[in-house]
């Protein structure tokens, strides 16, 4: 069975679905309230009149694309935030506003003018929300390279200073011709040039930067770089807890520096091993390190947990910068624990399976999203154009949001559609079946096959449900050509998208 991708406890945002949740309860149960209670007398306010549907799909479609976008659970978080805060502030402005027409002649649609409201200040909270958002995350990611520039900087200075100073020393020795032994001087010359490029090869992660970083992340077997980084450290390391197995993690080829960095925090012990817990659950790893004492002081903690330093220390090495850095990278954490005279180092690492998605970013980039979202709509056109053909009108879609307009209709038909094309290509980018984003020749079927089996759940079944539910009696199931006509040739369009919407996105 194919392990969970890495950071699957953020590929989906519950706050992000929250938006879209509400957003969707407000547009359905009280703005379609207001806009339809009465018919419209002309053409021009059956338009008008569906404004306020379309704006209340589109933070309905937001909600349900931020929830699961590549985007973090902070940045979505905010968002949400900031929209409930525009909901509660519209909520409460527009009940005083309203609180002395409660008898008048708009008594009975006043609902829908709170909710109206509510839903604007909620779309309003969301635009601010962003902004804060992405500027939150622009800050993080500048925070992070300067910490890089910083250690990189120290580190290079400190050793290759030094190896270049022995270096310096020999080679005077040698040209003098004043060296007391040529052959150590040799190999002093020769070790000093070895430790350099040592350094350079092992600070190559802080020369990369963010997006340098994601694309070189994938699955790592963590018996493998337990067992590496076992090798590496001084004294022997016992490993105890969960069976690591198959196991892997969302790392590089650095995962074995992080660890050997972990494994040599502890004071040596009287027999010269360290102890090393692994906890794996379905999203997370842990390894930690465990020792009597309070052998870490305060600022190695702050580096450990915070990040680097803005002025250097001799009081902490490199080893707990990097630590910290490598786990940032890894979008894993570290967490230091005292309690009952011990210290615990531990590192969260995101369990990662075959089908992990590339880079650190778990979720349907935004691009893709946006694509989706085309190609949903050009498909429900041309299925809706294939049903008012067939059947005469789109309207009875609109029935299911209080209303029988035949333009409200087709605005519910493609929220629907865009919805459902988003769900083909982001549940296709996460499934074993992935690799058919690579070619129409192998999208188009799968394309049909779902559209095939909306029309026999969607459409056949939970559409006679609801239709029943707001008073129009529907047959179960409710399954016609007509119908199953228009789901294939969506279904084909879906799939013969795909693979552009996934190649450009």
């Amino acid at each position: 069975m194919a392990l969970p991708s890495a950071g699957d406890e953020r590929v989906l945002k519950p706050s992000g679905l929250l938006i879209a949740v509400v957003a969707f309860l407000l547009t359905r149960f009280l703005v379609a309230d207001l806009i339809y209670t009465t018919a419209a007398p002309t053409p021009r306010m059956t338009v008008l009149r569906t404004v306020p549907l379309v704006f209340g799909f589109a933070v309905v479609l937001y909600g349900f694309n931020l929830g699961i976008s590549t985007y973090g659970r902070r940045y979505v978080r905010t968002v949400a935030g900031w929209f409930a805060v525009g909901c509660v502030f519209f909520a409460v402005t527009s009940l005083v506003a309203v609180t002395g027409a409660m008898g008048g002649p708009m008594g009975s649609r006043l609902g829908g003018v709170v909710a109206t409201m509510v839903l604007t200040g909620g779309a309003a909270g969301a635009v601010i929300g962003t902004r804060s958002a992405t500027a939150d995350r622009y800050r993080n990611r500048l925070e992070r390279q300067a910490d890089q520039v910083i250690l990189l900087d120290r580190k290079l200075r400190h050793e290759v200073r030094n190896s270049i100073t022995a270096i310096r020393g020999h080679a005077d020795l040698l040209a003098d011709g004043d060296a007391p032994d040529a052959d150590r001087s040799h190999a002093a010359i020769r070790s000093g040039i070895d430790r350099i490029e040592r350094t350079i090869e092992g600070l190559e992660f802080l020369t990369r930067s963010s997006s340098e970083t994601n694309a070189s992340l994938a699955p790592v077997p963590l018996g493998e770089a337990l067992a590496s980084a076992r090798e590496a450290v001084d004294g022997y390391v016992t490993v105890r807890g969960d069976d690591v197995g198959s196991v892997s993690v969302r790392a590089d080829s650095d995962l074995a520096t992080l660890l050997v960095e972990l494994f040599s925090l502890p004071p040596a012990s009287t027999d010269d091993s360290t102890t090393v817990d692994v906890a794996i659950d379905a999203t997370t790893v842990t390894v930690a390190v465990e020792a009597p004492g309070s052998w870490l002081s305060d600022r190695e903690t702050d580096v450990l947990v915070d990040g680097v330093p803005e002025y250097e220390r001799n009081d902490v090495d490199y080893g707990a910068p990097i630590l910290h850095l490598l786990a940032a990278q890894y979008g894993g954490g570290v967490e230091v624990v005292r309690d009952a005279g011990r210290t615990r180092v531990a590192v969260r690492l995101l369990r990662t399976g075959e089908h992990a998605p590339p880079g650190n970013d778990p979720g349907v980039k935004p691009e893709t999203l946006r694509r989706s979202l085309v190609a949903g709509l050009v498909a429900g056109v041309a299925m809706g154009a294939i049903l008012e053909a067939t059947t005469g009108s789109l309207a009875v879609i609109g029935a299911l949001y209080g209303t029988s307009a035949s333009l409200s209709g087709w605005v519910a038909h493609l929220f629907h559609s865009a919805v459902f094309a988003t769900v083909f290509v982001a549940g296709l980018s996460a499934s074993p079946a992935s690799a058919a984003l690579g070619s129409p020749r192998r999208s188009i079927p799968l394309g049909i096959a779902y559209g095939v089996a909306l029309w026999l759940v969607a459409a056949g079944v939970v559409m006679g449900l609801w239709l029943n539910s707001v008073g129009i009696p529907t047959e179960l199931p409710n399954l016609t050509l007509p119908s199953l006509l228009g789901h294939v040739v969506w279904g084909s369009l879906v799939g013969a998208f795909a693979p552009l919407v996934a190649r450009n996105g």
